[in-house]
Order: structure tokens, then C-alpha cells, then sequence
């Protein structure tokens, strides 16, 4: 263990002073070098010059502005006008020249028989003379040369607030660096930077002003700081010194003949924490090379084979086949056999015959029924869910195919008794067998969600309504569903969820409408799938041809809403908030007034007589 340490050791030191030791030395010599040239860069462009002649373009935006306002303007000046010249009657002599250009479009203004702008009186050859004057006069050179002063300060000003001042920032690589190899050095180049920084923001700030007052701002400016240009041209030759050192460092050779001792050490310890378990798989070499002989004849493999999966797999299968069987609930004559062949065994099912009869055609797919071959395929496939630890749901696609209400019956109880251990997800078509589960999923204290998978009208595919089916439509005597929807539709984020929205209500309104003709039209006299029809309730049926009439409209109706169609078709029936709200209302006000008549019990008008014996 100390020898193996000493080699690891050695073996680290010399990988120290590697090629990727070198590489990162002169990354770092780099990062000093350019924040180097960065301090140069930035101290350059705020030096004393470089702000003189910022200073120098600002004084002469001053002048130019001074001159532009004088030249010309006494030959306007008239006793009774006291602002000719100013900055307000400029701007006003400009915005007469635009308006003019936009009232003559075919010809300059003024021309002869134009009227005055602003007044709207006939212009004197006086006044004409003016207004040309006044043209020549915004045309003047003083206004071209103020324009040039302007451009040339305002790529000046550009130039200095584009200047990097963020330099060597704690969140840089070249911080941490210095941190640890030059703290002193970091400290003087931080002053320097927050000084310079101080005196960009101050040049920054005389140029937001007018030009009088930013001159004075930069006359406030001291010198420019002192940089440790030296200290970090220093620090840099110590660097560069350092990756020179390294460089004349070959640690390949070190490394290569501390490799070459420390391999063979480690084979050898290898070798002896595994001396055992090589001779063992030398061993089971010579066996195989024995049981090579007898490689063509696997019989004993089958049979042992057989056996194994007789005692652990096998009795299982079949006694949990036969249980799954005896829950369907019916006389079926199978059972499962095992056959071994070449070391691999195979469950075949079998028709149970009676004692003395042979038929090599009384096999299960010419005698069982398709219901009966599609129980026996659903037990088999419940077996081998049981026995199988990892499953935790089963998936099946309308399992009930071919079979009679008895056997539906019987399936949708085995599946609900699936559901307490597992998750069972059913994809079905038959409305009577979704009925059954849910009685089943009911009276097996469990829980059910049906979703409804429905196409476009145009056949297209569709979208899921989720816990939404003709299952749950006992929940839909009320208006509650369609409220809910509404009220959802209300605090959409999209036009397409809120539509989508609506449409799930107008269908849910429409399913309430149903059970509004099932429960208090006819009173439940005749329900969904039930064998009986209850003719005690007959008494509790009360059908007007007032309301059977508004119902048939209105279900039309809800269905335009509620189903995608064409925009042809849709013309007129786009589902809106309002007039699913308007459809909500007028339900609940149907059921009210059926309610109320029920309760009086009037006559209706298209009673069938009464039967009387002659």
C-alpha cells in the first residue's frame, strides 16, 4: 500500500507540470496583457487632448449657433417686433417654409395671386419680396456650417459613450486571476479603473448639456489618473519567466518509466486478488470443452428444462388459468398443457375431452365460439399479468367482442377487480359494456374516469372530452357541467381554448337535455340498457307538445354549437360566452315551469283516452 502511494504520488507531481500547466499559464499572461491594452485604450480616449477637443467642438457648436441667429436678421428687424432672431422666430419661419411646401405642391410659394398662409388675405408684392427673403434666409451658409459643427461634436459624443469602462470586474477571469497571483497590483488597477470610470461619466454628463454649460462641466475635470502600467508590464515578465520554466520541463519521460514500474505492481496485486477465480474459469474451460461432445443431443437440457419449469412457472400458470376460468363464470372444457423442445418449454391450450376420445379436430380454434376463444385469450392474458411482479396496469382494445350480455356482465366485474391492484385503461365502442363497468367499478368500491374520444365532421382526427361520457350522464341532470365549462370558457387565455371550451359546454347542455326527456318527461319508464321497462312509473311521465317542440329546436340547435363543422355550415352558430349562458338559462327555466306543471298535474292535451269495456 506505501509503495503503491509513493508511485501515485510521483505520478501526480510530474502531470502537474504537464502541457495543460502551460497552456493555462499563457491564458492567463493573455488576460493581463489585453486588460492592459484596454486601460491604454481607455485612458487615451479621455486624456487631456481628447477632451480639449471634445471642449474645442462644443465651443464651436456655440459659435456657429451665435452666427446662424445674427446673419441676416436685421434686415427683418422692425421697431413694433422685439423677438426677430430669437430661437422662437426661427422655429416659426421654418414651420411657415414647410407649410408652404405642402400648400404648393405644383408651384413654389409665394406666386402671384397666392393668399397669405395664416391670415388667408391676398399677398402684397411687398410681402411676397419678405417671404422670399425670409427663404433665402433659412437657405443661408451660417445654418450648412452649424449643421457640420453639430455632426462633427455628435460623433465625438458617440465615440466616448461606446468606451468599455467595465474593466477587470469581480465577475471576470482576470479578477479571480490577480486575486490569488497579484493582489497588489489588482488593488492599484482598480483605482485606476474607478477613476477613470468617474471622469467617463463626468464627460457623459457635460455632453447631455447645452453647450455653454457642458463646456464648463469639462473645465472641471482634473488630469487624467496615473496608471500601473509599469507594475503590470512587471507582472508580465515574472509570467512569461514562469511559462518559460515550464516549458523546459519534459515530464513524458518521468511520467512514462513511473507508468512502466507502477503497471507491473498493480498486475501483480491484480493477480493475486484474483489467483482463485482464475483457476476456477480455467477449470470450467476443460468442462466445456468436454460438454462440447455432446452439444448435439439437448434432451436431458429439455428435460430438466421441463421440470424447473414445471416446479416454479408452470403449476402457477395453470392454477391461476383455471381461477381466472371458474371468475368468468362459464362451463369451459380448457386447460393449459407444457411442451419442451429443444431446452425451451411452450403453453399450449387444450380442449378437456372425455375419457376415450381422440379427434385431432377438437382443437380450440374449430370448436370454441369467437366469445369463447376470446375469454380463454383474456384469461391467459390476465395469467400472465398475475404472475408477472412488474406489471402495474393492463391496456385492453374492446375485449368484449363477440360475447353475450351475460359474458359482458361477467368481464366488466373481473376487470373491476383488476382495478384495485392495478391500472386498467379499456378503449371500447360499446356503450352497454361502459355502462356495465361503471356499475361494476361502483359495486367494487373502486374508482372510474371515462373519457370520450370523438372524430371532426369531417372525419379528421378528433379530441378527448376528459371525464366526459355517456357514463357519467346521471351527472348532468342539472345544469352543472355546462356552468362549469362556461365559467372556464370566461378565463381563457386563447380564442382556440375558449372556443373548445364553449363547444364542451353546448355538448354537456345538450347531454342534459337528454336526460331531461329520460327522468322528467318519461320519468325513467325506460332506461339505457336496462332489461325492464318500469311501468309503475308511468304515472310520473308528463309529455307536452309545447315543450317536446322547443326541445327538438334547441337540441339541433346545441348541436350546430357544440359539433366542428365547415365555416359554411357555422354560418350564424359560432359558440359564444354569451350564448352558451342565454342556452344555460333558458334550460333552467324549461325545467322550472316542467316542474311546477308536474306538480299541479294538468291534463295533457294529447292524453290518450281511457279505455273503457263495452
Amino acid at each position: 500500500m506505501k509503495l503503491t502511494l509513493q508511485f501515485v504520488l510521483l505520478h501526480i507531481v510530474a502531470q502537474v507540470v504537464s502541457t495543460a500547466a502551460v497552456q493555462a499559464a499563457q491564458k492567463e499572461n493573455e488576460g493581463l496583457r489585453t486588460l492592459k491594452d484596454e486601460l491604454l485604450t481607455l485612458s487615451e480616449a479621455l486624456s487631456t487632448n481628447e477632451i480639449g477637443a471634445i471642449k474645442t467642438a462644443m465651443e464651436e457648436v456655440e459659435t456657429c449657433q451665435r452666427k446662424a441667429a445674427e446673419t441676416g436678421v436685421a434686415q427683418f428687424s422692425r421697431p413694433e417686433l422685439k423677438a426677430v432672431g430669437s430661437g422662437a422666430w426661427i422655429d416659426f419661419v421654418r414651420a411657415a417654409k414647410r407649410l408652404a411646401s405642402e400648400e404648393s405642391a405644383e408651384a413654389p410659394y409665394p406666386s402671384e395671386k397666392d393668399i397669405c398662409l395664416l391670415c388667408q388675405q391676398p399677398l402684397s408684392d411687398e410681402a411676397t419680396t419678405l417671404l422670399h427673403r425670409l427663404w433665402d434666409f433659412l437657405a443661408g451658409e451660417a445654418e450648412q456650417v452649424l449643421k457640420e459643427a453639430k455632426q462633427r461634436l455628435a460623433t465625438k459624443a458617440n465615440s466616448v459613450r461606446s468606451l468599455k469602462t467595465d474593466l477587470c470586474s469581480p465577475a471576470s477571469a482576470i479578477h479571480q486571476i490577480l486575486i490569488t497571483r497579484e493582489p497588489t497590483l489588482l488593488e492599484a488597477i482598480q483605482k485606476s479603473v474607478t477613476a477613470l470610470q468617474e471622469r467617463h461619466q463626468g464627460v457623459i454628463n457635460a455632453l447631455g448639456m447645452q453647450t455653454k454649460e457642458g463646456v464648463e462641466g469639462l473645465a472641471t475635470l482634473g488630469p487624467p489618473p496615473n496608471l500601473p502600467i509599469e507594475e503590470i508590464n512587471a507582472a508580465l515578465e515574472k509570467w512569461a519567466s514562469e511559462i518559460e520554466t515550464l516549458k523546459t520541463q519534459d515530464p513524458q519521460v518521468q511520467i512514462q518509466a513511473l507508468d512502466s514500474v507502477l503497471r507491473e505492481f498493480d498486475h501483480r496485486v491484480i493477480l493475486g486478488e484474483n489467483l482463485e477465480k482464475i483457476e476456477t474459469y480455467l477449470n470450467g474451460l476443460k468442462w466445456a470443452a468436454k460438454a462440447g461432445i455432446n452439444l448435439n443431443n439437448s434432451r436431458h437440457i429439455t428435460t430438466f428444462y421441463n421440470e424447473l419449469f414445471e416446479r416454479y412457472v408452470s403449476g402457477a400458470f395453470k392454477t391461476t388459468f383455471e381461477e381466472y376460468i371458474r371468475r368468468l363464470g362459464r362451463p369451459l372444457k380448457v386447460k393449459i398443457e407444457t411442451r419442451g423442445a429443444k431446452g425451451e418449454a411452450t403453453n399450449l391450450v387444450r380442449l378437456v375431452l372425455p375419457d376415450g376420445i381422440n379427434n385431432p379436430r377438437a382443437v380450440p380454434q374449430l370448436i370454441l365460439s369467437e366469445g369463447e376463444k376470446r375469454a380463454v385469450a383474456l384469461a391467459d392474458f390476465l395469467t400472465e399479468v398475475a404472475l408477472d411482479p412488474g406489471s402495474a396496469g393492463i391496456v385492453l382494445d374492446d375485449p368484449v367482442t363477440s360475447l353475450d350480455k351475460e359474458w359482458k356482465e361477467t368481464i366488466a366485474k373481473l376487470l373491476a377487480a383488476e382495478a384495485k391492484t392495478r391500472q386498467v385503461i379499456v378503449f371500447t365502442h360499446d356503450l352497454h359494456f361502459l355502462y356495465l363497468l361503471k356499475r361494476a367499478v361502483e359495486e367494487a368500491v373502486t374508482s372510474l374516469q371515462a373519457h370520450w374520444i370523438r372524430k371532426h365532421s369531417d372525419g379528421t382526427t378528433g379530441y378527448v372530452s376528459l371525464n366526459e361520457s355517456p357514463a357519467a350522464e346521471k351527472e348532468y341532470k342539472k345544469t352543472t357541467r355546462a356552468r362549469q365549462y362556461l365559467d372556464m370558457a370566461k378565463k381563457a387565455t386563447s380564442p382556440t381554448e375558449q372556443e373548445m371550451l364553449l363547444r364542451n359546454g353546448f355538448a354537456a347542455l345538450r347531454t342534459t337535455y337528454e336526460q331531461f326527456v329520460m327522468t322528467q318527461m318519461f320519468g325513467d319508464v325506460v332506461k339505457r340498457f336496462d332489461e325492464r321497462v318500469s311501468i309503475d312509473r308511468l304515472k310520473d311521465a308528463r309529455v307536452d307538445p309545447a315543450e317536446v317542440k322547443l326541445v327538438i329546436e334547441t337540441v339541433g340547435k346545441l348541436s350546430r354549437f357544440s359539433e366542428e363543422h365547415s365555416h359554411s355550415d357555422t354560418a350564424g352558430h359560432e359558440p359564444t360566452i354569451a350564448a352558451l349562458e342565454f342556452e344555460i338559462k333558458d334550460f333552467e327555466e324549461l325545467a322550472k315551469n316542467h316542474s311546477t306543471a308536474k306538480g299541479n298535474k294538468p291534463t295533457p292535451s294529447h292524453s290518450v283516452p281511457a279505455l273503457t269495456k263495452t
